[in-house]
């Protein structure tokens, strides 16, 4: 027989197991039951506090999905404010508690849209997407007629940001590489890279730049490019006296002071690159979202307040005051204390390129959204992609001068934009420029964000425009028809039309240039010419252009002890002659920058004739196509003659030939040109050159590819030939 005092620490123990068991159970049952609302509660405090005082934020699918899960508190708070209202109205209003209840059960999908069935959670695939974006090549055609096409520029490859540099590589490529195009981003007497007259920016402007700060990460306009756009503004070939203010209304959230950016240094906010100038006079920042809520006068009727004046119909705009102190209204312009200057007020838009669950894609035309103060508009996704709202906006306030595309990385996760978190964002280092913006969205999610999403929502010429919950590809629906985008683009353009602004939605009209930033860090080629036996008083050249990828240049030498005059006389395509006059110091050499000269965009002939005996060359460089690389320099023909023979020449695949035919007679002249073919074909081939001009001719196009030709051109007058070639051989 045991000691009873075992017995009984034994039972003790067990006690004390059950007593512990007890406990956790009780534990797990507290869980259990409380779990749940505890997450709920939490749901309905982040659902406040993200989306807070901006309530269209109610219908992304982050928020919706916590509205799911705390729409039951708001029910409960409601009958619970139901019963007080009728214990405190004593059943004198009885149908109180019914429609506060009804009015609570229809909020979620009021707010949130239609719910969703089953649907596919996420799209694209990223490691795809990331495949793909990085093959990806930007297609290229030119409008049927390029004398009113919409030009669209699009820099590829764009390299990383040297760290500690304001400057940005890609930035630059794409300033000069519009001015190649003939868009200007510098207005200036005297052409140069990206400088012309008729530019865009005067030296003494005032460049507002519209970024997009609403969100964080890669859902935010990249900083480096920014800065770079800053610096570049700043560059200002006549130097700048203006100044630069970065803008938006960020509608909630720390502005311009994000933790986290969109930048190759993630801490560097917008904030940081405006302090990085060091001269709130020169660049400064102003955030419209600090004082969305004041609603002022103007300026000319004593209102000097920063705030909003509101239009009406969904239409208001801010007036602030820069860093320098200059008093802007975006609707009217600068204050001069006696008037309004909105000649010297421009504004750049500088968006970023990612998906939104309610349009479609957030490029241009969406970023316009951080314009008016969202506090005095109504229902305001319905009006942008209905409506034609950005339209409105930019009829009856401000019509941007310049938009720059920021796709160095792209958010393309549905349902997840507008948002763009680290984690989900695709790299493709692209930048894309124009002045239209309905054009530049509609290129930008069809041949950017499309091909690397391969979601049917970025399409703006998809067929499907159902609203079904789910979308017809299994996609979540967030509210709004699958051709949202298209919907928009057709709204905004109307109302821009009828606002007097040329934009097009058809790729006939609009021609799209391409620069490979690859290609462009470094040209190769060669060239070798026999020198000159002796200096003279006339030189031809026959070729030459300023076209986009080409520079072409004259080196003048004079051996002379004396200064000498210098006449060069230009013919051009059209018949156009432009003289131009310069002097040669005494034993040295000068050189022209045609392009400079001249301006963008020219077929050009040459005659230089000095006063005393000189030499002259051409060099020319080139990036032809976008990809070919190359240069060739040639001395000038000493006469202008009646034959010219040409040995080489072929259409075979990979080569271009052309022929430059220069008439510097007063009168038209008949040109011969017969081709010898290697299998012994002669063919015959005559055309007239008007008089003083240069006149192109295709080879591959006039005889066909596939051929191996010598040519002899003989013209009833004497003229000026060169045959260049082009060529792209396989290694």
């Amino acid at each position: 027989m045991r000691p009873r005092g075992i017995e009984d620490m034994k039972d003790a123990c067990r006690g004390k197991k059950e007593d512990e068991g007890g406990a956790l159970r009780r534990v797990a049952t507290a869980l259990g039951k409380y779990s749940y609302p505890l997450f709920s509660l939490l749901c309905l405090l982040w659902l406040l506090a993200r989306s807070g005082r901006k309530p269209s934020r109610l219908r992304y699918p982050c928020q919706q999905a916590a509205m799911a899960h705390s729409w039951w508190l708001l029910a409960l708070g409601g009958a619970w404010c139901a019963a007080s209202c009728r214990q405190a109205l004593k059943g004198r209003a009885r149908a109180i508690p019914a429609l506060l209840l009804l009015f609570l059960a229809v909020l979620p999908l009021s707010l949130g849209g239609q719910a969703p069935a089953e649907a596919v959670a996420s799209l694209p695939d990223l490691a795809a997407a990331r495949a793909r974006a990085a093959s990806l090549l930007p297609a290229t055609w030119q409008a049927s007629d390029p004398s009113t096409a919409h030009d669209i520029f699009v820099v590829n490859h764009v390299p990383r940001p040297v760290p500690g540099s304001p400057y940005h590589a890609g930035v630059d490529a794409l300033v000069r590489f519009m001015g190649e195009g003939g868009l200007f981003l510098y207005r200036s007497d005297r052409y140069g890279d990206g400088a012309g007259p008729g530019g865009l920016i005067a030296r003494d402007d005032v460049v507002l730049i519209k970024v997009n700060a609403a969100f964080d990460q890669r859902g935010m306009t990249n900083t480096d490019v920014v800065k770079g756009l800053i610096a570049a503004v700043l560059r200002h070939p006549d130097g700048f006296t203006g100044e630069v203010v970065v803008v938006e209304n960020c509608e909630g959230g720390p502005d311009y002071t994000q933790v986290r950016n969109n930048a190759e240094d993630t801490r560097q906010s917008f904030q940081a690159v405006v302090d990085s100038f060091g001269d709130p006079s020169r660049v400064s920042s102003s955030s419209w979202w600090s004082f969305t809520d004041n609603l002022v006068g103007e300026f000319d009727a004593g209102d000097f307040r920063q705030g909003y004046v509101n239009l009406g119909n969904n239409v208001s705009y801010p007036k602030f005051i820069t860093g320098r102190g200059t008093c802007v209204s975006l609707r009217r312009g600068i204050w001069t204390g006696s008037g309004y200057d909105k000649g010297r007020m421009k504004l750049i838009n500088v968006p970023v390129l990612k998906s939104h669950n309610a349009t479609g894609v957030t490029a241009c035309l969406k970023n316009f959204m951080g314009v008016p103060s969202i506090h005095m508009t109504t229902n305001v996704h319905h009006d942008l992609i209905f409506n034609g709202f950005m339209g409105r906006m930019m009829n009856e306030v401000i019509y941007p001068c310049l938009n720059i595309l920021d796709a160095i990385w792209v958010s393309p996760s549905h349902p997840a934009g507008p948002e763009g978190p680290y984690s989900k964002a695709v790299r493709t280092d692209i930048l894309l420029a124009g002045t239209d913006p309905v054009a530049l969205d509609w290129y930008a999610a069809k041949h950017v964000l499309l091909p690397v999403s391969g979601y049917g929502r970025h399409d703006p010429d998809t067929p499907f425009g159902e609203n079904t919950s789910p979308y017809h590809d299994g996609t979540r629906n967030t509210g709004y028809p699958y051709n949202a985008l298209r919907i928009m683009l057709e709204s905004t353009a109307r109302v821009l039309a009828s606002g007097g602004k040329d934009v097009t939605l058809d790729p006939a009209r609009m021609t799209v240039h391409l620069r490979d930033m690859r290609r462009l860090a470094d040209w190769t080629g060669g060239h070798c010419v026999l020198g000159a036996q002796e200096a003279r008083s006339d030189w031809y050249f026959a070729e030459g252009t300023t076209r986009e990828g080409f520079e072409e240049w004259l080196c003048l030498q004079n051996p002379q002890g004396e200064t000498v005059a210098a006449d060069l006389t230009f013919y051009g395509s059209q018949g156009e002659v432009t003289p131009h006059r310069l002097y040669l110091p005494p034993r040295s050499r000068t050189t022209v920058n045609v392009n400079h000269l001249l301006g963008p965009g020219r077929d050009l002939s040459v005659h230089v004739r000095t006063s005393l005996p000189t030499v002259v060359e051409r060099p020319m460089y080139f990036l032809y196509r976008g990809s070919w690389t190359g240069g060739h320099c040639v001395l000038g023909a000493q006469e202008a003659r009646s034959d010219w023979y040409f040995a080489e020449g072929t259409t075979r695949e990979g080569f271009e030939e052309w022929l430059c035919l220069q008439n510097p007679q007063g009168e038209t002249v008949a040109a011969d040109l017969t081709f010898y073919g290697s299998q012994g074909e002669v063919t015959p081939h005559r055309l007239y050159l008007p008089p003083r001009s240069r006149t192109t001719v295709n080879v591959n196009h006039l005889l066909g590819p596939g051929r191996d030709l010598s040519v002899h051109v003989r013209t009833s007058l004497p003229t000026v030939v060169e045959r260049p070639m082009y060529f792209r051989l396989p290694r």
